[in-house]
């Protein structure tokens, strides 16, 4: 099983489809669903990425 290590921030955003896409076009997987696989990835990642900053603002801050 291949994996991805990165930081969770917006920037990486491009890493994180090229990695998805590398591995649906290994799958034949037609580009209609690989348009709504990349959305929802997409969606999920930046919530990640929003939550791993906010997160790291508060604790800098002393809060949870």
């Amino acid at each position: 099983m291949n994996e991805l290590v990165i930081e969770a921030t917006r920037e990486n955003l491009t890493k994180v489809l090229s990695f998805v896409d590398g591995h649906l076009e290994t799958t034949g997987c037609n580009m209609r669903t690989q348009a709504q696989i990349d959305v929802a990835v997409e969606e999920l990642f930046v919530n990640i990425a929003s939550l791993s900053v906010r997160k790291s603002f508060f604790q800098k801050r002393g809060r949870k």
